[in-house]
């Protein structure tokens, strides 16, 4: 005679769960979760709050841009925070007269490396305005290139380097490892 086969019932709770501590513990994790996305948020607008606030006083002095890179960075700026902005050409950039002029009033000079005849060029005035006005922050603009540069290597030239054309969480994320790098090589 066979053995007749029965059903059993399994079950994958540990020993000792009852309902109440399961909901408990349920609704532990709830309220964690939420106040970890609570915590993300306010982290997130206290960043951006800083970021905004930290670019309340900059001045901002543009070189070599088109009229329409020229109005698009100046808009940027605007949605950053930044009220102040100059222009001047690359030939004022080149005089070293003028350099010493400009630097007055301005923390940061954007220069547009398309606006030069070169990159040798762009390098050789670059590495003169570092020298006349070592304070100010320098930020490269180019549409030649592949993507943004934050890396330290171009140091003598530039703080950093982004790609035209530009979005404002780049300009922002930009201005801010350009103002560290500054901060560290100078």
């Amino acid at each position: 005679m066979q053995a007749k086969l029965e059903p059993v019932h399994v079950d994958s709770r540990p020993l000792g769960w009852n309902a109440a501590s399961a909901q408990g513990a349920g609704r532990r994790s709830a309220w964690l979760a939420s106040a970890m996305l609570d915590s993300e948020r306010l982290e997130a607008v206290a960043t951006e709050k800083l970021l905004y606030d930290g670019f309340e006083g900059m001045c901002v002095l543009l070189v070599g841009f088109s009229h329409a890179d020229l109005c698009d960075t100046r808009q940027k700026l605007r949605s950053i925070g930044a009220t102040a902005t100059a222009t001047a050409s690359v030939a004022a950039l080149r005089q070293r007269e003028d350099v010493s002029d400009m630097r007055h009033g301005f923390t940061h000079a954007f220069v547009n490396l398309d606006a030069f005849e070169s990159v040798d060029d762009a390098v050789d005035a670059l590495i003169a305005f570092r020298s006349n006005a070592p304070e100010l922050i320098v930020v490269a603009f180019s549409e030649a290139i592949s993507g943004d540069d934050f890396g330290k290597e171009r140091a003598r030239i530039c703080d950093a380097t982004l790609r035209l054309p530009i979005s404002a969480p780049r300009l922002r994320n930009g201005l801010v490892t350009a103002e560290m790098n500054h901060a560290d090589t100078h």
